[in-house]
């Protein structure tokens, strides 16, 4: 049977997904409590969350579901830059063993030379004498 590798989360990684879950956990609470207020069986004057939505721009449902925006947003960044950082450290071993491999097919290759000397005995002289060209007459 295969086993499967398990590789582990480096610490910074490990850190930043800790905060992205930290911030989508204060964005739920900002949801829950703005659902609550919005289904809060009392008077508007009673309701404590409906109070403190007047004081601020948006409800607290719209202000959690941008924060749990926010959070999803910053994980898949943390989620990129590490993927990217192992691909390049996976290359580079990949780049590395085939580095090694190559190397070890040279070391048992025959090696020859590119260009094969002859000595000066060996040549051989051409077959046909070269005659020497007349010159041609001038008429007079």
């Amino acid at each position: 049977m295969k086993t499967k590798e398990t590789k582990k989360l480096p610490i910074k990684e490990l850190i930043w997904y800790i905060i992205a879950g930290f911030i989508a956990f204060g964005g739920l609470i900002f949801l829950v409590f703005g659902l609550i207020g919005h289904f809060m069986p009392v008077a508007v004057e009673d309701n404590f969350v409906k109070q403190a939505e007047k004081n601020i721009v948006l409800n607290f449902t719209w202000w959690g579901l941008i924060i749990i925006a926010v959070a999803a947003v910053l994980a898949i960044i943390v989620l990129l830059v590490f993927a990217k950082q192992a691909d390049r450290e996976t290359e580079k071993t990949i780049r590395r063993q085939q580095r090694l491999a190559s190397s070890k097919a040279i070391d048992d290759m025959e090696i020859k030379p590119a260009v094969e000397e002859i000595p000066v005995e060996a040549m051989v002289k051409p077959a046909t004498e070269e005659k020497p060209v007349e010159e041609p007459k001038k008429p007079e």
